[in-house]
């Protein structure tokens, strides 16, 4: 009987002591399921913010956001639409600091300048028309912007500066001139529609209204008009001296030469 006993007793310490364990053995392994699965959660599913910067504006017409993203997958633009409510665009930046001026440039319809300015380089760089036709071509073909984006700000406050933005900060700046007189440079943005490595210019001085003849002029982009900036000896820049030209010392004016294209937008403000 006494044998009986004590089978019975190592079975059921045995049973009990199975059981625990299990349930110490279940519970650990419970606990790692749930932390790596809430790792694997949080890196597939859960969205963190983005650091870069993130603006909304209410456009005209909404048909032109697929081509902005064409546009931007391909380097010709730095943002694109990340979404849409009516027409309140949310628009994602590829950078975290964005310039006021350029923040005031975000598209509000097609013929916003920095989507006109996009098209025109992609159709410089492609020869094609910018269709979403052809933007899609040209993205399935794996085109990109040959410079990428460029914008170039002017300030007049003195001294007068110059600056080039690509990739998120300036990458060029210097002193330069305007206008001697206000409003002989005007305020506001511009495309660049026309370069050249050298251009004779000639005009009349707004002074004393007497003609001027310049050969040779070095790097120039023309913007407005008969407004363009170039490369120009003078003895000292940073305070209007121009005709209305933006005249830039001419070694700094070879290297901005290097990032500009057709349709590079010029902002100028006071």
């Amino acid at each position: 009987m006494k044998v009986l006993y004590s089978i019975l007793f190592f079975l059921i310490f045995g049973y009990v002591s199975s059981f625990a364990s299990s349930i110490v053995n279940s519970t650990n392994s419970t606990n790692c399921t749930n932390s790596t699965s809430s790792v694997v959660l949080q890196s597939n599913q859960i969205v963190q913010p983005s650091s870069n910067f993130i603006n909304q504006t209410t456009v005209t017409d909404i048909r032109f956001l697929d081509n902005i993203k064409l546009l931007h997958d391909m380097g010709y633009l730095p943002f694109y639409a990340s979404s849409v409510n009516g027409n309140l665009v949310t628009w994602q930046w590829d950078y975290s600091v964005i310039p006021n001026e350029l923040q005031n440039l975000t598209p509000t319809g097609p013929n916003s300048i920095l989507y006109q300015s996009a098209m025109k380089s992609f159709q410089n760089d492609t020869g094609m028309p910018a269709t979403y036709s052809n933007l899609a071509l040209a993205y399935n073909n794996g085109n990109k912007s040959s410079k990428g984006f460029v914008w170039i700000l002017v300030s007049k406050k003195l001294p007068e500066r110059i600056k080039v933005w690509q990739n998120g900060s300036y990458v060029l700046e210097s002193n330069c001139n305007t206008g001697i007189r206000n409003g002989l440079t005007p305020n506001g943005s511009f495309m660049i529609y026309a370069r050249y490595r050298k251009f004779t210019m000639s005009g009349r001085w707004p002074i004393n209204d007497k003609p001027y003849y310049d050969p040779d002029v070095p790097y120039v982009n023309f913007f407005y008009s008969g407004d363009a900036i170039h490369g120009f000896v003078r003895s000292s820049y940073g305070y209007p001296q121009s005709a209305g030209c933006i005249e830039l010392p001419v070694d700094f004016s070879k290297q901005l030469f290097q990032y500009t294209y057709v349709g590079t937008v010029v902002t100028i403000v006071q």
